[in-house]
């Protein structure tokens, strides 16, 4: 059953003639009394099921639709509402069944925040419509419709004091001339014909896109033109700027190179370093080229502590590769070990390494020492890694065959052997072909050291006695 109007005199929803919407009274004390104190009964007391009908409302204070923005249309989309609403400030104040002393034609006092924020949006308004009305009176100020016009404007505009203007019946023209070793030569030129299409060169070459836009191009705006001038002058000077950092990078890096050859051999490295650093100053970023060895200190500092390798290339102290970078770069490498066991692979590194090497380096110490790792699958540079070399169980030690030269400083890994359980036969095979592979690749292995592990040393035993007992394991 619909609720009935508790307004005196006021049929709404008493029988069906009188279909009408109704409200309920507003939760807000302050507008309650209001309602309480509008309606012509004394001492009125409500109830939770008191209802006030639309009758008593002005049009304006009852909405009747919705409307929402629609983003991918740009339209707003209007619907009605199925039970109309008040708005918030809304208060009866029309009562025809009572006297018409009752009622009131004029709305209520306005709420000071609704005051204010229609003053504020009104304020608005006006300085919207003015800054629209400025913007007009300066764009008509700065436009122009023929060549004539063009010329008689731009008179009364400064331009940069670097430009040259030459003015005749054909074109306007902006020059801009550099002086290079006591000569006046023409760099930068901008010139708009009799059909105002602007066309920009660059030592007699037209330019077809900047940034402000494509050329050829019609202007009808001095603005745009003053835009053009402008980021041709940024150009300039970031050109000139250019080629005199190149002038003297280039010195600096001649003097390193004079440098390099009269420091120490173990000091040259620090000279390449600094020489790579200043190469790369003059580079943007995507043609950015980088050493072996900065590429190597980059990978185990990334690996080591990414947060400080983060930190480290963010200070601007040294150039170093972006992360993904060193990510392309190692999953382009085999980073399997098990790929070394294959015949093409084996030692495939020292092989290139040797090609540097001089002669006081091929003299070397073998050393196999056995290392305890995590046992652990991971997936890199296309390859699952983390299994021992002879079956598929996971590996949880490797022996790793380094060599030493005897008469420098140069040391490096050959080989690494994954491996879960190894028997002496096995270990010994590795080693006599790790041996043989150095020897042919220009090393001379003069010696073999290990610890005193059982395994190992049967394995040594094997290169006097190939036909000892090999039963012995070790997982």
């Amino acid at each position: 059953m619909p609720y009935t109007c508790c307004v005196p005199c006021c049929r709404g929803n008493y029988d069906a003639e009188h279909k009408v919407a109704v409200f309920s009274f507003p939760k807000d004390e302050n507008l309650k009394r209001l309602w309480i104190r509008s309606i012509p009964r004394k001492d009125y007391s409500y109830t939770s099921s008191s209802r006030v009908c639309e009758k008593h409302f002005s049009i304006d204070e009852i909405q009747r639709f919705t409307s929402a923005y629609d983003e991918k249309t740009g339209k707003i989309v209007t619907a009605p509402l199925k039970f109309p609403r008040l708005k918030p400030d809304a208060v009866p104040t029309i009562f025809p069944g009572c006297p018409k002393y009752m009622s009131s034609t004029t709305h209520h006092r306005e709420a000071p925040t609704s005051k204010k924020k229609r003053f504020e949006e009104e304020q608005v308004s006006k300085a919207i419509e003015l800054s629209k009305s400025s913007l007009k009176n300066y764009n008509d100020e700065r436009s122009f419709q023929t060549f004539s016009e063009l010329c008689l404007l731009y008179k009364k505009f400064k331009f940069n004091s670097c430009w040259t203007i030459v003015s005749n019946n054909d074109s306007l023209s902006f020059i801009l001339l550099r002086r290079y070793e006591g000569i006046m030569t023409l760099d930068y030129s901008i010139e708009i014909d009799q059909e105002l299409n602007m066309n920009v060169f660059y030592r007699g070459v037209a330019l077809s896109k900047l940034r402000s836009g494509r050329f050829p191009q019609k202007v009808e705006n001095i603005n745009f033109i003053i835009d053009v001038l402008d980021e041709v002058e940024n150009l300039f000077k970031n050109r000139c700027s250019s080629v005199n950092r190149s002038y003297l990078i280039n010195l600096i890096i001649d003097s390193l190179i004079k440098l390099r050859n009269n420091v120490d051999e173990g000091k040259k490295c620090v000279v390449d370093f600094v020489k790579e650093q200043i190469g790369l100053i003059n580079c943007q970023p995507e043609n950015y080229r980088y050493g072996t060895e900065i590429l190597i200190f980059s990978t185990m500092l990334h690996l080591v502590s990414p947060q400080g390798y983060k930190f480290l290339r963010e200070s601007g102290n040294i150039i170093l590769p972006h992360p993904v970078t060193l990510k392309k770069i190692n999953s382009s490498l085999k980073l399997n070990p098990m790929n070394e066991l294959d015949d093409t692979s084996f030692l495939s590194y020292l092989r290139r390494k040797n090609n540097i090497l001089g002669e006081q380096d091929r003299n070397v110490i073998l050393m196999i020492d056995e290392v305890h790792i995590k046992q652990n699958l991971d997936y890199k540079g296309g390859n699952i890694v983390g299994m021992d070399h002879e079956n598929v169980d996971l590996a949880n030690s490797a022996f790793v065959f380094m060599i030493k030269s005897i008469a420098s400083k140069f040391k490096d890994v050959a080989h690494i052997l994954p491996v879960k359980k190894i028997t002496a036969d096995v270990l010994h095979s590795i080693t006599r072909r790790t041996i043989v592979s150095l020897e042919m690749i220009g090393f001379r292995v003069l010696m073999v050291v290990t610890d005193n592990n059982s395994i190992n040393r049967k394995a040594m035993r094997m290169f006097n006695n190939p036909l000892a007992d090999t039963g012995s394991t070790r997982t």
